[in-house]
């Protein structure tokens, strides 16, 4: 489940992992995002702009696709911080890769803006 807490206060609750319908959020400053997935919970704030992204991976001798990764993403001071939350064993990988380099070597669209000059936070729970 993703929740989406924005500056003023307001929130958006996303739909499932299929659809979370990340692109129908209002256009609004993103304070905080949570993110409930496998009895694990991921936090990210305090950055000056936020993505959230899906992989899917396709079963040829099932001929059909099926969602492999969940990316949550945060930018700041020319950093990207990632979380790749791993559908098939529900493990959690944290990396730092540079602004404009985040998707295999190369740069992601669909960020929504954070605040700036804040104070980031990141937290795993399990």
């Amino acid at each position: 489940m993703l929740k989406i807490i924005y500056n003023d206060g307001s929130s958006f609750i996303g739909g499932n992992p299929q659809n979370s319908k990340w692109n129908n959020q209002p256009n609004k400053s993103i304070k905080r995002i949570e993110y409930s997935l496998l009895s694990k919970k991921i936090v990210l704030e305090g950055f000056e702009s936020y993505n959230h992204l899906v992989e899917k991976e396709y079963l040829v001798l099932q001929g059909r696709e099926r969602l492999a990764y969940i990316y949550l993403m945060g930018q700041i001071h020319g950093d990207t911080h990632i979380y790749k939350l791993n559908l098939k064993n529900g493990l959690i990988k944290k990396e730092i890769k540079l602004k404009g380099t985040e998707w295999k070597g190369t740069a992601t669209t669909g960020w929504k803006e954070g605040l700036k000059d804040q104070e980031i936070y990141t937290n795993l729970t399990e």
